[in-house]
């Protein structure tokens, strides 16, 4: 999963149904500029997510089946 957040919109949410589930992303842009991603990822799954941050780097990780949070 690679969100792409754009100020512009000010939040956006996806989802696909796999033959391991359904996965989730969305996020959005809070009021002090900082944005906030959700991903859930199905059972017995994984993923490999990437997310933009301010400095323009961006946060690679790989995460198993759960609902995550996070703000950057």
């Amino acid at each position: 999963m690679r969100p792409q957040p754009d100020v512009r919109l000010g939040a956006a949410k996806a989802g696909v149904n796999t033959a391991a589930g359904y996965y989730e992303t969305g996020w959005q842009y809070e009021d002090n500029g900082e944005v906030t991603y959700t991903v859930v990822i199905p059972f017995d799954a994984e993923a490999e997510v990437y997310l933009p941050k301010k400095d323009g780097t961006t946060e690679e990780m790989t995460l198993t089946a759960g609902t995550y949070t996070f703000t950057l």
